[in-house]
């Protein structure tokens, strides 16, 4: 946390990325201040558990894999109305769009003829460095370290 908050500080970096488990909504808020002077994003990440918690991020979004290529985004939190519903977004990893054949950009169909008495996995959460189901919370300018946390005290 006071790692993520003296780069920020500094400007010593054009996007901060941190995953915060343990943060507090004060320290959250702390942070946001920060970002707001911040010129590049900043971005948190806390376990799905956080999403009901208070926090002062304009930005709180819930992403998770979905089947056939796709992530889906649930806006948790924005400025402005509210948004409700799932917004789908292709994620075909680069370079594979162009050498993948149509059976194979659709992977449910392919699953469910091998597999006729199986239904297709249901959506899982969102793993690769971003532990499972974990939010992302954007503050516009700063994200906490959790390395850091643990070697300095928060002010």
């Amino acid at each position: 946390l006071w790692c993520t908050e003296q780069l920020v500080k500094a400007g010593a970096c054009g996007a901060l990325v941190a995953w915060l488990p343990q943060a507090r909504p004060e320290q959250i808020r702390r942070l946001q201040v920060c970002a707001q002077a911040c010129d590049g994003p900043v971005f948190l990440f806390r376990p799905a558990a956080a999403q009901h918690e208070a926090s002062a991020a304009p930005l709180r979004v819930m992403a998770r894999f979905a089947l056939d290529w796709a992530i889906h985004v649930q806006v948790l939190k924005r400025r402005g109305p509210s948004h409700d519903g799932v917004i789908r977004l292709r994620s075909v990893p680069g370079g594979l769009d162009a050498v993948l054949t149509p059976r194979l950009m659709v992977p449910s169909r392919l699953m469910a003829s091998r597999e006729p008495s199986r239904t297709p996995a249901p959506e899982r959460e969102l793993a690769s460095t971003v532990p499972q189901g974990a939010a992302v919370h954007a503050l516009g300018g700063t994200t906490p370290s959790a390395r850091a946390r643990r070697h300095a005290p928060v002010r």
